[in-house]
């Protein structure tokens, strides 16, 4: 049994591995979503959850703190459900977004949320969306919670009690 889990927790490193080297590589928030979706359909299957909560607008005020909450819950929540990992995609996103603002695009990036996140939701394998208290301070959040409903899925809020055991953000 021993060696079972242990071959079992070697594969799924090995396919995180070969996951992020096929991320590095996307040039494109299509190329992006196309490899979000088969990681969802190919390793998470047809019940997996998605937090919701600020990245790059609201929440702590920064990138890096918004994305350390978020990685905090998705590890609670991945005690009870298969939990797909923002943090993942979180750095190609914000190249893809550098390179978009470089091109001419302006405001709010929303080929992140139409091109990328839109397929994941319409995969048919999120069951719930999960929204962390300030999820109205975000953008991305906002229109999750919109899309999520609009498509059937579960959006459940996160009581701000879930946090009282998170350790302070340095």
């Amino acid at each position: 049994m021993i060696a079972f889990c242990q071959e079992t927790v070697i594969m799924k490193a090995i396919k995180i591995v070969e996951l992020k080297q096929r991320i590095a590589r996307a040039r494109s928030f299509e190329r992006l979503a196309e490899i979000a979706v088969g990681h969802v359909i190919r390793d998470l299957g047809d019940k997996t959850h998605i937090v919701s909560g600020p990245i790059s607008t609201g929440g702590v005020g920064s990138r890096t703190g918004n994305m350390a909450r978020i990685k905090w819950t998705n590890d609670q929540l991945a005690q009870q459900f298969t939990i797909f990992d923002h943090s993942l995609f979180e750095d190609k996103i914000f190249a893809l977004k550098k390179a978009w603002l470089l091109s001419g695009g302006r405001g709010y990036c929303w080929p992140i949320l139409d091109t990328v996140y839109s397929r994941i939701f319409e995969s048919g394998c999120i069951v719930e969306l999960h929204l962390m208290p300030d999820w109205r301070s975000s953008t991305g959040s906002q229109w999750e919670k919109q899309t999520c409903q609009q498509l059937g899925i579960k959006v459940t809020d996160i009581p701000l009690s879930f946090y009282d055991k998170m350790p302070t953000l340095a």
